[in-house]
């Protein structure tokens, strides 16, 4: 019975595929700039199925000397003495041993490695948990810090599940202390990994292992079940670097923008794909020759104690941008760093969120809900491209002369002011590819009703073959904001405001 036992408790970390071993291959045995990292680069490559083992092939590299440890102390959060170096581990597995996983997480975080995973690879189970553990060395202190550095190209295909038990293979009837052994089993490896990957470096963005995406693998079980992250929310939201993307154009209403993802991010907030992109108001953006806002946070308040006494303090004509809305403020600095063009001090009003540090990236300026295949799909992608339109600039405050309303077209979503009584009961409705609307109603993302039906466009009008027809037009009169006129052979002629409105995504090379 026990070793019934046993072989179920090994059941529940392995997903069914090949047995053959991961191959470690040592590709470069001096540590690289952060700058090659970055781009996707790595020093060493783990391929295949993930096994306890894997973590001791990276030590015995070590030990042996046939890879050169990061022996530097001088590493530094704004790297001070130059570009910082480090190794990076490209990863390539299905998955594997779910303890293995666990165990090459942590030599990964007790060596400062990084994480990579390269065009067109797969990390899945097992292999994204130890994804997760990309490591850099952060601090000058006695011993050294360390910070997540993970990156991924938009063609990878990165992967969270749960662990399970195959019991496919262990037959139909299973005693029930094999049963509660299994389960107690799947609870000591959560708690393994979450002890793992729990913590949060000074300076960096996020923990290791984020809550929101705790909750995300916890929810998907199964063989063949995969959470991916495929959106630039998950990416921000993980603190996930991103390799093969576009060149992504900026102008003034990028830095609201970045300003309300990193504060997002920061709080670990799951923005809706109904939401708008910018959840506060009255955003104000303004530069040097505009007067810096005394009220928004600035480096001293956060590295004050920490920053070397032999270093100047960062100089506030460094200050690229400061941005502050109802809800939030960023001070943006413009540099060329390692991997990243921006650091950014950030603190939302109220109690949730005191000032804090993250870098930044153009495609961070990008709607959240936009995909990777969108970017993938693009060589460039003008300012604005992307960008949800608020036509109700009254809400809204960005410096974009964007205020006109293109024509209906699929994957756009429309959000309107609420129905007046007796008209059709929706507040959203998105475009789908598939020549079906979704309606939704309610406010709330946590209590949006949504029903589908089909529509058509005709022209510049858009028909949604609803229980009650009805047809939507843009119309264009004398009024703070653009409207929609609504009119069925049993619905009655209403104007509803709109709210905002996310474009397509723009698809093809450029």
């Amino acid at each position: 019975m026990r070793a019934f036992a046993l072989f179920i408790a090994m059941g529940l970390m392995l997903k069914p595929i090949p047995a053959s071993a991961a191959e470690f291959e040592i590709l470069d045995p001096r540590p690289i700039g952060f700058d090659r990292i970055a781009a996707g680069e790595c020093t060493l490559r783990l391929t295949g199925q993930i096994t306890p083992d894997d973590g001791m092939k990276i030590t015995r590299a070590i030990e042996e000397e046939r890879l050169i440890p990061i022996r530097s102390t001088d590493l530094y959060i704004n790297f001070p003495n130059g570009l910082p170096v480090g190794h990076a581990l490209c990863l390539e597995s299905n998955g594997g041993s779910f303890s293995g996983g666990i165990a090459l997480a942590e030599t990964l975080i007790e060596n400062a490695i990084a994480t990579v995973i390269e065009p067109e690879k797969t990390c899945l189970s097992a292999c994204a948990v130890a994804f997760m553990a990309g490591t850099m060395g952060s601090s000058n202190s006695d011993g050294g810090s360390r910070m997540p550095y993970r990156v991924m190209d938009l063609t990878a295909q990165l992967g969270f599940h749960a662990p399970y038990v195959n019991f496919d293979r262990l037959g139909k009837s299973i005693p029930p202390e094999v049963a509660e052994e299994s389960f107690r089993t799947a609870l000591s490896t959560m708690v393994l990994m979450t002890e793992t990957l729990q913590g949060q470096d000074l300076f960096a963005a996020t923990e290791r292992f984020p809550k929101a995406l705790l909750m995300e693998m916890l929810n998907t079980y199964g063989a063949d079940r995969f959470s991916y992250v495929d959106t630039l929310d998950e990416a921000g939201l993980y603190d996930i670097k991103l390799t093969g993307l576009p060149e992504i154009g900026l102008d003034e209403g990028s830095w609201p923008r970045l300003c309300a993802n990193l504060t997002g991010w920061a709080t670990g907030r799951r923005t809706s794909p109904w939401a708008p992109d910018l959840l506060s108001w009255s955003y104000q953006v303004n530069d040097l020759q505009s007067g810096l806002n005394p009220e928004a946070p600035m480096p001293e308040t956060l590295l004050r104690l920490d920053w070397p006494d032999d270093l100047p303090e960062p100089d506030p004509a460094a200050i690229f941008r400061q941005v502050s809305s109802r809800h939030e403020r960023c001070t943006i600095y413009a540099h060329k760093g390692a991997g990243d063009d921006y650091s950014v001090y950030l603190r939302a009003n109220g109690e949730q969120l005191q000032t804090t540090f993250r870098r930044a990236e153009p495609w961070q300026t990008l709607p959240v809900t936009t995909d990777f295949s969108t970017l993938a799909a693009n060589t460039a992608l003008p300012a604005g491209a992307l960008r949800t339109l608020y036509p109700e600039n009254s809400l809204i405050e960005v410096a974009t002369n964007e205020t006109a309303l293109p024509r209906f077209a699929p994957q756009q979503i429309w959000a309107f002011a609420p129905p007046p009584e007796g008209a059709p009961d929706f507040d959203f409705i998105y475009l789908g590819a598939d020549n079906r609307a979704s309606l939704a109603a309610g406010m709330l993302p946590d209590r949006l009703e949504i029903r589908t039906a089909p529509y058509r466009l005709v022209d510049a009008e858009l028909c949604i073959d609803d229980t009650a027809p009805f047809c939507l037009s843009v119309e264009t009169p004398d009024a703070p904001a653009p409207q929609v006129r609504i009119l069925g052979p049993n619905v009655p002629e209403t104007l509803r405001p709109v709210r905002y409105m996310r474009p397509e995504a723009k698809i093809g090379k450029n």
